[in-house]
């Protein structure tokens, strides 16, 4: 608790000064100093600035500790003696950002606010002279407020001694991309002018007067948005004119509507009651004075605050993957404590995959550095599912923003105690309990632990720096940085989602889920119990049961997609009590995927492996990335000697067996630039061109998750395999390193560009896109291989195809116009439930024929 000494003097005017002191009120006692008054106009002013609380060096910011701390202008006590304290922003109106707020000031006085200055102002006629004490300057001080040039503190230097002076009122604002919050004041210089309204750094230190409250009652604490935890300790605190009155002090959990009683009677001019704060959680908190007087005379909070409970509502602790965090209640919203930690570590050096295993880097490659500061995660990574728990989210940009608000973006108040040093040594206000972790740049190197910590997040829909930004020595402020450098690792916070109503989250529309495939069904935090779970596939119009209960709590459920193949399906989840209650999603397909070999090509057996085939539109693929040839080491280049020379990621033979080789463009070509050449393709195949790839794109509307195998990306860029081309992120090998394996895949276009560079056709994990510009031809990238003939052009040229039934024996009659090496005609059967068939007789053709 800060303890103010006061006394007050009710004196006839003073003979020492030719300016009238306040009408009764020569001077005041104000912990053990004595300071003047002076009546301008209608206002009453101390008449000189005020030298309150204990002097600290400049090599820090002075801090919310309970004790007032100033500094002397260049470290000098006597300083203060002659000009008075210098105080941060922050420390003269206490940490409150109520404008005309009593700060430091005595009881019954208060900051200035803009309004005060101004009327001080017009009542000078904007003369600063006359502000100014004789001697200061060109001052006349005909006002009598005595200003003196006192200079100010700039972080650990202080400077303009003489030239101006400066003085804090109680009003701040927060400028978009400035750094950090900036304190509004009125300025004195050697000129005649008055600056109003211009506005420091709130960590600069200021002179401060004190100007008389005018208001019968004025409650200045709990003014609004804070949050008090049950069974903590806070002062309630009110300023105005007090002598010889008492008020009562109530307290409301419901707006106003109704009034409990904390003290039914106290002295006024005690300024102050340290209330213990009972159980009663409610968002809805306001305290109300009441002079016991004059029952008219009532000063209410200005807005509402919030009582809660250790630490937040109902979940002090949440375990997720084998950790337990703690949480903490930051003005309503509940955070996690601590950073996360959770997920595999890789090295610095490798890229992190959007495969849906959650991947983290450790400062220094450590493990104990994961351990006691969290794990360091880009922004993609951040969005891999389960990352945080159920009904918890990572935290975006608008809950910083609102978090650095309510701490007036001071850093030090977001650190935890001890973190930083000089002006950057973290007190920890509100319980975030950051810890200066460093990061993984976006070279791969690790930096700046113990003197900085970031935060990514995304910002308009771009994956962006810096949310919350640390560092250690020169400043406490948080920042925002519009870098765009999608590589950098940092912390990562979980926050709990609001309660609200009950929302249907996956499926939301658009998902394409493969028949047998596992998916699952996603809803918001609300306070509904239990729920049940239905899907349709003619839009609604009638409903299947997919589970009658499960509960609300669990915040999801895997759900086996079923055999109903249809683009109009949805699902509805309500609740188990009412099922009005309810939320649908928009419209998303259930499918199977459509393997459909290429007709009489159904594999290809070449160099010993055998690939198999799929059709898609009038193309004949292999489904299979190319996997043929001697591996090298990386670092080598492939080389026109009559071998042919594969890369295998990470030099491993392992990583071909599953994705292919990859190859530069000369050798994939085999030394020609001629297009649709057959490269290292086998025979009647070829390496594709612009246009056969373009064909594809077209085939799939562009949709790179229509080529992609199923499991392959996420999100927004997860894979349907809806064409059957079967694309594996198989990465690449460029100037001797691997990346982006399980992120990314490029195949190469027999499409040439210039000398150094040929067209590419790329696929990435994280959106539907497909990607066409010319790159480097020394690059390592798979191969597909494509057959030289379209599907219709078949060795048969079928002119009819009939069935009949007769007793029962199916009757098949078919003519051809021509049939080219030709031996049979194969029949083959399938069920209609079934995905398979098979053969059940065999016709001879005719080899070779034009009837």
């Amino acid at each position: 608790m800060k303890i103010f000494y006061l006394a007050l003097f009710l004196l006839f005017p003073s003979l020492a000064y030719s300016q009238s002191p306040c009408p009764g009120l020569d001077s005041i006692n104000y912990s053990g100093q004595w300071y003047h008054t002076v009546q301008i106009g209608s206002q009453c002013w101390l008449k000189e600035n005020l030298n309150i609380g204990s002097m600290m060096t400049a090599i820090s910011n002075q801090k919310d500790n309970d004790t007032i701390e100033k500094y002397c202008y260049n470290n000098d006590p006597n300083m203060c003696e002659i000009y008075g304290g210098l105080y941060q922003w922050r420390e003269a109106v206490q940490y409150s950002i109520k404008r005309g707020t009593r700060g430091i000031c005595p009881l019954g006085w208060h900051i200035p606010s803009y309004l005060d200055f101004r009327i001080l102002d017009t009542t000078v006629h904007g003369d600063g002279n006359a502000l100014k004490k004789i001697g200061e300057g060109q001052g006349t001080n005909i006002s009598g407020f005595s200003g003196l040039l006192s200079g100010l503190g700039s972080y650990s230097t202080f400077i303009q001694l003489g030239t101006n002076a400066n003085f804090w009122n109680s009003y701040s604002f927060y400028l978009l991309n400035q750094d950090p919050y900036e304190g509004v004041y009125l300025g004195l210089w050697n000129d005649s002018d008055v600056i109003l309204g211009e506005y420091y750094n709130t960590d600069f230190a200021l002179s401060v007067r004190c100007l008389k409250d005018t208001a019968g009652l004025l409650l200045q604490s709990p003014f609004g948005g804070e949050n008090w935890q049950i069974g903590s300790l806070h002062m309630i605190s009110w300023g105005g004119i007090l002598e010889n009155k008492k008020i009562k002090i109530e307290y409301t959990t419901d707006n106003g509507n109704s009034w409990i009683l904390i003290l039914d009677s106290a002295p006024a001019n005690d300024g102050e009651y340290k209330w213990t704060i009972p159980n009663t959680p409610s968002a809805k908190c306001m305290i109300k004075l009441t002079d016991l007087s004059d029952l008219t005379s009532i000063s209410i909070s200005d807005s509402i605050f919030t009582i809660h409970k250790d630490p937040c509502p109902e979940i002090s602790t949440i375990e997720h993957g084998n950790k337990v965090y703690r949480t903490v209640d930051i003005n309503g919203k509940c955070w996690f404590q601590e950073n996360l930690n959770i997920g595999i570590m890789i090295p610095g050096n490798k890229t992190p995959a959007t495969n849906g295993i959650i991947e983290k880097y450790c400062y220094n490659n450590d493990t104990t550095y994961c351990t006691k500061y969290g794990g360091l995660y880009t922004y993609p990574e951040m969005q891999e599912p389960g990352i945080c728990p159920t009904f918890w989210h990572i935290a975006s940009y608008d809950e910083f923003n609102y978090l650095m608000q309510k701490v007036s973006f001071d850093g030090n108040a977001l650190k935890k105690e001890g973190e930083g040093t000089e002006f950057g040594i973290g007190y920890n206000s509100n319980g975030f309990s950051a810890l200066l972790g460093g990061c993984r740049n976006y070279d791969s190197t690790f930096a700046a632990l113990g003197a900085s910590t970031i935060f990514p997040y995304n910002y308009f829909m771009e994956p962006i720096l810096i949310d919350l930004y640390f560092i250690d020595g020169n400043t406490s402020a948080t920042s925002f940085s519009d870098e765009y450098k999608v590589g950098v690792a940092g912390g990562s916070r979980c926050v709990r989602d609001d309660i609200g109503p009950l929302l249907l989250k996956s499926p939301s529309g658009g998902e394409n889920w493969l028949i047998g495939s596992t998916q699952k069904i996603t809803w918001s935090f609300s306070s509904v119990i239990n729920i049940r779970i239905d899907y349709s596939t003619n839009n609604g119009t009638n409903w299947i049961n997919i589970i009658s209960s499960t509960p609300t709590s669990a915040g999801s459920l895997n759900w086996t997609i079923p055999n109903t193949p249809s683009t109009n399906c949805k699902v509805k989840i309500s609740s188990t009590n009412s099922s009005d209650t309810n939320s649908i999603g928009n419209l998303f397909s259930i499918y199977q995927i459509p393997i459909n070999p290429c007709p009489g090509i159904p594999t290809v057996n070449y160099a010993g492996q055998t690939y198999n085939t799929v059709a898609i539109g009038d193309q004949c693929w292999m489904r299979e990335n190319l996997n043929i040839g001697t591996m090298i080491d990386s670092t080598q280049n492939q080389t026109n000697n009559e071998i042919i020379e594969k890369y295998c990621y990470n030099n491993d033979l392992v990583k071909c067996s599953l994705f292919g080789g990859l190859y530069q463009w000369d050798e994939a070509m085999q030394y020609v630039t001629t297009e649709n050449t057959k490269g290292i393709c086998p025979t009647g195949w070829h390496i594709p061109s612009w246009n056969d790839f373009a064909t594809v794109k077209s085939f799939v509307s562009g949709n790179g998750n229509n080529l992609k195998e199923i499991g392959q990306g996420s999100g927004s860029g997860a894979g349907t395999n809806a064409s059957g081309f079967s694309a594996l992120l198989a990465g690449i090998n460029f100037n001797g390193t691997f990346n982006n394996l399980g992120t990314s895949t490029i195949y190469w276009r027999s499409t040439n560009y210039d000398a150094t560079h040929a067209y590419k056709f790329q696929l990435t994990s994280i959106d539907t896109n497909i990607i066409g510009n010319p790159v480097f031809k020394s690059g390592g990238y798979s191969i597909r291989c494509i057959n030289d003939s379209t599907v219709s052009a078949l060795p048969v040229e079928l002119t009819k195809f009939t069935t009949s039934v007769i007793n029962n024996n199916v009757i098949l009659n078919w003519n051809t116009a021509t049939e080219l090496n030709t031996l049979s005609f194969d029949i083959e059967m399938k069920l209609q439930i079934s995905n398979s068939w098979y053969k059940i007789a065999s016709v001879s053709a005719s080899g070779n024929s034009n009837s």
